[in-house]
């Protein structure tokens, strides 16, 4: 009689242990490498905004944005005149994406005016790899850009979306040459928008140009004014509900990753002790 029940209870355990198992290994709906870069803006001080994806990509900080309280931790303040955060670009560097793309940001604008920039991987002229920023004029609309030798421009047309003074998550997804199927979350929904350059059916073009947040560092037009947190770029497309959760928790803790630089061991639903 003993042994049966200690045989049950093994059983037991055992079968509640694969669920667990199976369990988390469907929460885990983003590959790890598919990040290839992450700012949480954590640092809290310096120059240097280091990237947590693993990946390498850390920020050199110019012309002194401010550290700041954040939506999550910290976040960095930009004057909207000369600062941002800019990534050199050696050659081949994983920034540069050529198929799909996932970017987004917690964004809290002070003025939305003349295309403010929040994400940019462009040379002065072409090709621009991509750029996310608002768009422009004072509708608090939203812009994605790239450039295959002509430009593509997608913009939100949903009408005064953005108030100065709120954070606002953005994110934007599209795979190459699939004009059709490009998004734009805000607050993690989808918004309408349209091709208002373009049809997005040209192909994403890589370049050696740098990787800049809220600003370009080859002009002196289009910077971010306001704060910008927990910036992330990804080689594929998310989905809205991988977007939410990232929105909702926080990168920190949606993608277990740690803001010294490198990707703790577990990832997204992965976090189940056992």
């Amino acid at each position: 009689m003993k042994s049966r029940m200690l045989n049950l209870i093994g059983a037991s355990v055992g079968l509640i242990v694969l669920v667990l198992m199976f369990t988390s290994q469907g929460d885990a709906k983003i590959d790890p490498e598919t990040a290839v870069g992450i700012w949480l803006f954590d640092d809290g001080s310096g120059n240097i905004a280091e990237d947590s994806s693993g990946k390498g990509n850390d920020g050199k900080i110019e012309k002194g944005p401010k550290w700041m309280d954040g939506k999550f931790g910290k976040a960095l303040e930009f004057d909207g005149k000369d600062d941002y955060v800019y990534v050199s670009d050696p050659g081949k560097s994983s920034l540069d994406l050529t198929k799909s793309l996932t970017i987004m940001a917690w964004i809290k604008p002070v003025q939305h005016p003349q295309g403010n920039v929040i994400v940019n991987k462009r040379a002065p002229v072409a090709p621009c790899n991509y750029t996310l920023r608002l768009a422009d004029g004072t509708n608090g609309e939203f812009d994605f850009w790239y450039n295959s030798g002509s430009w593509q421009g997608y913009t939100t047309t949903t009408g005064a979306m953005v108030k100065d003074g709120t954070w606002y998550h953005i994110a934007s997804t599209y795979t190459s040459g699939e004009g059709e199927n490009v998004k734009v979350y805000v607050n993690g929904k989808e918004v309408e928008g349209k091709w208002t350059a373009g049809d997005g059916k040209g192909e994403l073009v890589a370049n050696d140009e740098d990787f800049n947040i809220g600003g370009r560092d080859y002009t002196g037009t289009r910077w971010f004014e306001g704060l910008i947190d927990e910036v992330a770029v990804f080689n594929e497309v998310l989905t809205k509900d991988d977007i939410g959760d990232i929105m909702n928790k926080g990168i920190k803790i949606s993608l277990a990753v740690s803001p010294t630089g490198k990707l703790a061991t577990s990832w997204g639903g992965l976090k189940t002790q056992y």
